[in-house]
């Protein structure tokens, strides 16, 4: 398995995330979280573009997103943004129905 599952604390994985990308980093932590999250956006024509992520007290910078993709949850439209801050690899939800966002998935080094 590419991520094998690791069971940490959310402080645990606080502690391991970064923003120090000078240095190479083995992912090997997979998390599966649901936390509500606030976002900096720009608006790019008709794309959104998530800059800055703000979770647990701390703010990552978001250098790329490297996917994008939405899903019908019933009436409702998710959206999907995968990004990276360069050092932690995050899967973000954004509910277009309550305006909502949310950080579902966290890939990070152990």
């Amino acid at each position: 398995m590419l991520f094998p599952q690791a069971h940490k604390t959310r402080d645990q994985i606080n502690n391991r995330l970064t923003d120090n990308s000078n240095y190479e980093i083995n992912f090997d932590m997979h998390s599966i979280l649901n936390d509500p999250i606030d976002v900096v956006v720009s608006f790019v024509g008709k794309r959104v573009v998530p800059s800055v992520i703000r979770w647990m007290g701390k703010a990552y910078n978001i250098k790329q997103i490297t996917m994008i993709h939405s899903a019908q949850e019933g009436r409702k439209k998710l959206f999907y943004f995968s990004v990276t801050d360069s050092a932690n690899f995050f899967k973000l939800q954004f509910d277009a129905e309550i305006l909502e966002w949310r950080l579902v998935e966290l890939y990070t080094e152990a």
